[in-house]
């Protein structure tokens, strides 16, 4: 975490804004370095505690298929999360395209998609009204799924009586360059929907804006709440974000929380002394390092480094370095 902070405080001396996913609390605003907020221009969002002005079930312009993307988007998320199973899935499917038509939105009319969108209250009304429809094939199933997500309903932080969500003036912010959006007060599996749901919805502000030169870092600190499934958002994220202007920065305390796509779709990776008994991923940064012979050779380097010093593998070659403390950069910065 700390190495994390030094690397987004140089972002912003370089005027290149950073968004961190905050749910262990590691970035609260008591627990920073002071050299960290005096030269970074920080600002918090207490997205757990207030709320969020964004609707999950909105319709992006890449969503193709209309409400049919929506329900599939957010139904992957749920089932990631809650570990649905298909039918249950199916259910959470049908609850939004229904949603979707008690509001007048149509899957074959595209007039409609610019309509009002159903909320989130909106869909856990049609759940409802699914459990109790002996009619519905599911009904079983639409009450387990009612059951399951009533914790996620009833502490959702997805509110429509607050300005409208800007990625953009996050973006354009002269003063604050990191944004700090704090999950706390959440349980884990809301925690993770809000994440996940985030991510898809700065993916496609991304992707609607087109390609763009570096312009933005997000953040995600403990990987291990992370899911990196094929299809879902961090691998979606991991895979195109980056003709899009948008940077990632992964970290966790255990090398065995990224997936290998992970590593094989970041560019640069930057490794404390870990012990790596299996090989395993030492075998994953050689195949990224053409100055090292073997795993074997990795796993020695990393296995034995000080405090303060770190294996850099940039470019297909590792290097080790040392990360200067607060005290050292602050030495070399200008206050925001």
């Amino acid at each position: 975490t700390y190495a994390v902070q030094c690397l987004v405080a140089e972002l912003a001396q370089r005027s290149i804004p950073s968004i961190l996913f905050d749910y262990g609390q590691s970035f609260e605003l008591q627990h920073l370095d002071p050299q960290f907020t005096k030269f970074t221009g920080i600002r918090e969002h207490l997205i757990g505690e207030e709320g969020l002005p964004i609707n999950p079930l909105e319709i992006f312009p890449k969503d193709t298929q209309g409400p049919k993307s929506v329900a599939t988007r957010v139904s992957d998320v749920f089932d990631a999360a809650y570990r649905l199973g298909d039918i249950q899935r199916k259910v959470v499917i049908d609850a939004i395209r229904l949603a979707f038509e008690k509001s007048g939105i149509s899957e074959t009319d595209f007039s409609t998609w610019k309509k009002e969108l159903p909320s989130l209250l909106t869909l856990q009304n049609v759940l409802e009204e699914m459990s109790a429809d002996k009619e519905y094939p599911n009904y079983k199933n639409a009450q387990g799924v009612a059951a399951r997500l009533m914790t996620f309903f009833m502490l959702t932080s997805f509110r429509s009586d607050m300005e409208t969500w800007s990625w953009d003036s996050l973006l354009t912010d002269p003063k604050q360059k990191v944004h700090v959006l704090q999950f706390r007060g959440l349980e884990g599996k809301t925690q993770r929907v809000l994440v996940e749901l985030l991510l898809w919805h700065l993916f496609f502000f991304l992707k609607s804006s087109g390609q763009n030169p570096l312009r933005l870092y997000c953040v995600l600190d403990e990987a291990h709440h992370l899911s990196f499934r094929e299809g879902g958002p961090t691998d979606a994220l991991l895979r195109e974000a980056r003709k899009f202007g948008l940077g990632i920065m992964f970290a966790s305390q255990q090398p065995e929380d990224f997936s290998p796509p992970a590593f094989s779709n970041s560019a640069s990776k930057l490794i404390f002394q870990t012990s790596d008994p299996t090989l395993k991923v030492s075998k994953l940064l050689a195949s990224k390092c053409s100055n090292y012979s073997s795993p074997e050779e990795i796993k020695q380097v990393i296995s034995v480094l000080p405090q303060g010093r770190a294996f850099f593998i940039t470019k297909n070659r590792g290097h080790v370095v040392t990360l200067a403390d607060f005290k050292k950069r602050a030495t070399l910065w200008r206050q925001t």
